[in-house]
């Protein structure tokens, strides 16, 4: 999405006119089998799913869509967007093929429990990859960080983000850490700066509102989580895991926040066997 604005910046003009036109949500499905809705987290588009997309679509059908403002997804043309309002959008991106397994990562694990609270009949079961669920003050410092940059996919914002998603391992290998740059460049492209800001207010919003709440969820959840994790800290995923009545918890050692990306065959491999057991 380009913008009339200045070196073709979007502006609030461009986030109006898009939201009268366009599709609510931009929806793909691969593969065939039983359903697995992938819920994408903050600032990044349904692409950031790749390497479950490929590893698992032999074996379920999988739904990726984008989240409002991203890519050709509509937007919504103010910044009431809610993370409530995202998981209406999850269970509307299912539609037919719901009950199905859910799973997040990160801002995306906020939406899939705020699905399985808001939405049970949709939800078979979780999968809530590095999940956030309590108020923390640095991770909204780092999110106000990530949206004051003038453009999304400035060289600066990107080399900023790096340090937060991924381990000591990944960094040091040079061509794995490009790749990952490049990735989160590519994606940040198709991410308007109004859009971040309106999914960093969401996100901050909620967060504090469910913890007691966990309780609720009757569904089989699987946590998974990495032990080098900066940005979500493991003992926040151990409490998250604890709250949620049977969750089972793993945790990806040498992994960062980014652990579908560095731990892609074992998050797929765990993802797979815990959907084929509750499927």
């Amino acid at each position: 999405m380009s913008g009339t604005g200045p070196g073709g910046r979007i502006s609030v003009e461009d986030i109006e006119r898009a939201a009268s036109s366009g599709p609510a949500l931009a929806i793909d499905v691969e593969g065939s089998g039983p359903a697995l809705l992938l819920v994408s987290g903050f600032g990044v588009d349904k692409t950031s799913w790749r390497r479950q997309i490929d590893g698992l679509r032999s074996s379920f059908a999988i739904v990726g869509y984008d989240h409002r403002g991203i890519g050709a997804s509509r937007p919504t043309p103010d910044d009431s967007l809610t993370v409530a309002m995202m998981a209406d959008d999850a269970a509307t991106a299912l539609s037919d093929r719901a009950p199905a397994t859910v799973v997040g990562a990160s801002m995306g694990a906020a939406i899939a429990i705020e699905l399985a609270i808001a939405h049970p009949d949709a939800v078979k079961a979780l999968v809530l990859i590095t999940p956030a669920v309590e108020r923390d003050a640095r991770l909204e410092a780092v999110l106000r960080s990530w949206i004051e940059f003038e453009l999304p996919q400035s060289e600066a914002r990107i080399r900023s983000m790096l340090p937060w998603f991924l381990s000591r391992k990944f960094l040091a290998e040079a061509p794995k850490r490009e790749a990952a740059a490049q990735a989160l460049r590519a994606m940040a492209a198709r991410t308007p700066l109004l859009v971040l800001r309106h999914q960093a207010r969401a996100f901050v919003a909620w967060l504090g509102t469910r913890g007691g709440e966990l309780g609720r969820i009757s569904v089989p959840t699987l946590v998974i989580a990495g032990a080098e994790d900066l940005l979500i800290p493991l003992p926040q995923a151990e409490r998250l895991a604890a709250g949620i009545q049977g969750a089972r918890l793993e945790v990806l050692d040498g992994a960062g926040h980014a652990v579908t990306i560095e731990e892609a065959e074992r998050a797929n491999e765990l993802i797979a066997t815990f959907a084929r057991r509750v499927g």
